[in-house]
């Protein structure tokens, strides 16, 4: 089924870009009529109907994960140009195949022979075990996912059909799917914040591993010998390393960097859950017939531990006013900045034991040295470089 949705999106993301590039060249031009003929049938507004559309292609021709959406970002771009190198792909490709026909005409006979004295000296194949097929159970769990990716992704588009879909269905299901992102995301937010700490001290182990093993790398390498194949990446790890843990081990620098960054993050997840609060009090206050415009909602939804009170009095509306004035004062600037104050000075204080063992004294003079060792100009031996006291004996010789 993994197959099929990428053929979907391979499928979908070609027709979109020859669609606008078609508009782009003055070769296509969609009538407003067609338009309008699709909204009848669909027995929706315009506006609905442009909304679900795009719901749809961009769910199609996006697939999942970050980068294939980029990619059909970048092939609906360059689609002339995609296009024309497809051109020359495949005519290279017929012509192989025409040189290849040519060829076999011509020598047939010697062919034959060839392949007949290979069959006969080939060595019998063992057997392989065939990869495991696909059960049933996953086929249909992959199936409604591809089905249901319009559901779970483009959350503002959810929200602008919200505000303008004027069918009571179309209000109820964008209601829900927004109020289903809106705890998708506070559920990830209270994940981050109670169940960071196994992640944190993985990071760590992994920094400690990727450090001792590049120090015992280049301890155990001697100055005579030929230099081991990771020698140079083991160096650079080392050297990435010292400056990153030389930054965090600094308390002042760290400290006031992570007032701004966390003051720019912690206003961004604010602003941002604020934002899909107000549009499902505005959904709420559409559904129950309660005089209540979004402009007015996102202003007491920015400002829910003043404006608490102005919301309509619906009952579920309440509840949900309720639950975002518990999470504004329970996840709040101050919890927030106590909660990374708390992981920067673990961080700090290994990187300080990490940035200790980087800078000793021996370790320091063998990273210098193994440094010059690979900077060797191209051509010359790695026996060239003198060591420090062979330095020092033929001076004094």
């Amino acid at each position: 089924m993994a197959s099929l949705s990428e053929i979907v999106r391979k499928v979908t993301t070609f027709l979109l870009a020859l669609f606008l590039w078609s508009h782009a060249i003055f070769v296509l031009n969609v009538p407003s009529s067609f338009v309008s003929r699709c909204a009848q049938y669909l027995r929706l507004t315009i506006s609905e109907t442009i909304l679900v559309a795009l719901l749809v292609i961009f769910s199609f021709a996006s697939g999942a994960g970050f980068w294939k959406p980029f990619r059909s970002l970048l092939y609906i771009y360059a689609f002339p140009f995609v296009l024309f190198w497809k051109f020359l792909y495949w005519f290279v490709l017929a012509l192989r195949a025409l040189n290849r026909w040519f060829t076999s005409q011509a020598y047939q006979s010697v062919d034959t022979l060839l392949v007949e004295q290979k069959q006969s000296s080939a060595p019998v194949a063992t057997p392989t075990t065939p990869a495991p097929k696909t059960t049933a159970k996953q086929r249909v769990k992959e199936f409604l996912s591809f089905l249901l990716r319009p559901f779970r992704r483009f959350t503002f588009l959810w929200c602008l059909l919200l505000l303008i879909a004027t069918h009571k269905q179309i209000v109820w299901v964008c209601l829900v799917v927004v109020m289903l992102h809106l705890a998708r995301r506070i559920f990830g937010l209270l994940k981050v914040m109670l169940f960071f700490d196994p992640y944190m001290k993985r990071g760590i182990e992994r920094m400690f591993t990727i450090v001792g093993n590049a120090k015992d790398t280049i301890d155990a390498f001697s100055p005579g010998a030929d230099p081991p194949q990771d020698l140079k990446t083991r160096w650079n790890e080392a050297k990435t390393w010292k400056a990153i843990t030389g930054f965090l081990r600094d308390e002042y620098l760290v400290s006031r960097w992570a007032w701004v960054i966390g003051t720019l993050t912690f206003g961004a997840i604010y602003v941002y859950i604020a934002l899909l609060f107000s549009f499902v009090y505005f959904g709420i206050a559409r559904i129950e017939g309660a005089p209540l415009s979004w402009i007015n909602a996102l202003v007491d939804s920015l400002f829910i531990p003043l404006f608490a009170t102005e919301l309509p009095k619906i009952a579920v509306l309440r509840i949900l006013g309720g639950v975002h004035f518990t999470l504004a004062l329970t996840v709040g600037i101050g919890t927030f900045f106590s909660f990374l104050q708390r992981r920067l000075f673990a961080i700090r204080t290994a990187a300080a034991v990490v940035n200790d063992s980087l800078i000793e004294k021996a370790f320091q003079e063998k990273f210098v040295l193994v440094g010059a060792q690979l900077n060797i100009p191209a051509g010359s031996s790695p026996k060239q470089i003198p060591i420090k006291g062979q330095q020092e004996a033929g001076e004094q010789k």
